[in-house]
């Protein structure tokens, strides 16, 4: 009889132990299964390819990174938050955080109003397209965070990315690619979360920084070396226009009235068109024709908006090395040294003719040459700006407001006038 009981009492317990297995794996199932049809609904609603993410009005900025938020909270991360007109600020409003790649210049340290080049606002980013979105680690640190990869849609260009922006090339101090710090998987969707950095090189002279010549060309010095690099190494950037640069801030001498002790590092950015040669391939076999991936790039040649070589029209073949130079240097059409050498650079490495676009070694030498033989206080001057055919530059605009020997030093109300 004790025997039975016990056998009976054993055999309840292994019962109940194995039902509450089951109902174990069955919730488990359950909420993998719950879990895998979230994830294909939410693959569903996101863009299916790069161009689409980039331009998808219909979608837009905030419905994509808001769709995508607990994903991104899974890995550790946390958009900043969105205005009502899509710019983005950090989670309570907190300052940016301090990582190496942004600063101030120190007279802007007071401006507590968000002034354009303030420290206030380092806390204010906005965007061009929906590929890139602001986040900030469970560390506390903010990143950019890009989409890089869709299926076979930028693969190849993120295998580039990857060569150039993770060890041991990111450790070259020559190799002026922005590090790739951490790489996300989604499925098929592959992002890359990047340093912030402070400021667009687009925005380095004729907008709100007091920028002299010197600093300029200092950061122009710097964007050859960076394609001096990818090329020596076979790689063409073929979107390499100064937007795609970064500037870890801006010195501003025109208004600290000093040549700046330090010079900020400039970053290429952006390397979604990039293309490499192999080591073995001839120099007169590395051309390209056309336009550069116009299915991730532009989705229709019709809309392809960079300037164009003529080489692009007729389908001849083309250097990508040059083109990389070509639109570096077509981007500063509109600055003026007022340093013949340096114009002289300018002019060849945007013409026209492929016989007198230089190579980025040949750029970097002409430029490194000047700047060497160049005392620096002698570039603490203002650029010229060149507003287009008929149109009076920011020399001419300047002589207008100041009569001869009448102008003040560089001010804001001068730079604003000029």
């Amino acid at each position: 009889m004790s025997f039975h009981h016990r056998s009976t009492s054993a055999d309840i317990v292994a019962i109940a132990a194995s039902t509450a297995v089951a109902l174990l794996l069955c919730r488990r199932v359950a909420q993998a299964y719950a879990q895998s049809r979230e994830k294909e609904t939410l693959l569903d609603k996101l863009p299916r390819s790069l161009y689409s993410w980039r331009t998808s009005r219909e979608y837009g900025f905030l419905q994509i990174w808001r769709d995508l938020s607990a994903t991104l909270h899974d890995f550790g991360l946390t958009s900043w938050e969105v205005d009502v007109i899509g710019h983005q600020r950090p989670p309570n409003r907190d300052h940016v955080f301090p990582n190496g790649y942004l600063y101030v210049t120190a007279f802007r340290n007071n401006d507590s109003k968000g002034t354009v080049g303030s420290i206030a606002d380092l806390s204010c980013i906005s965007h061009f397209n929906s590929s890139s979105c602001v986040v900030r680690t469970r560390q506390g640190q903010d990143a950019m965070l890009r989409v890089m990869a869709i299926g076979e849609d930028g693969r190849e260009s993120l295998r580039v990315w990857r060569k150039l922006a993770t060890a041991p090339h990111a450790l070259i101090s020559t190799n002026h690619v922005l590090p790739l710090l951490q790489e996300i998987h989604l499925e098929h969707i592959t992002f890359g979360v990047f340093p912030l950095v402070s400021q667009s090189m687009r925005c380095i002279y004729g907008m709100w920084a007091k920028n002299s010549v010197g600093d300029i060309l200092n950061a122009l010095v710097q964007a050859l070396e960076a394609l001096a690099y990818i090329h020596d190494l076979g790689i063409a950037h073929r979107d390499a226009f100064k937007h795609n640069f970064l500037v870890q801030w801006f010195p501003e001498s025109l208004k600290t009235g000093v040549v700046p002790v330090s010079a900020p590092r400039v970053f290429l950015i952006d390397l979604e068109t990039a293309i490499e040669f192999p080591a073995d391939c001839p120099p007169s076999e590395r051309t390209c024709t056309g336009l550069p991936n116009i299915s991730s790039l532009a989705g229709d040649p019709d809309v392809y908006a960079p300037p164009r070589i003529p080489e692009m029209a007729t389908g001849e073949p083309y250097d990508p090395f040059k083109l990389d130079v070509w639109q570096l240097a077509t981007s500063f059409e509109d600055f003026d040294s007022t340093m013949p050498p340096v114009q002289e650079m300018l002019r060849c490495a945007a013409s026209l003719h492929p016989a007198e676009r230089l190579t980025a070694d040949e750029a970097l030498s002409r430029l490194r040459t000047f700047l060497e033989g160049t005392p620096p206080k002698s570039l603490l001057i203002p650029p010229v700006l060149h507003y287009g055919p008929h149109m009076p530059s920011s020399a001419d605009i300047r002589a207008m407001c100041y009569p001869v020997g009448e102008a003040p030093v560089e001010t804001d109300e001068l730079m604003e006038k000029a």
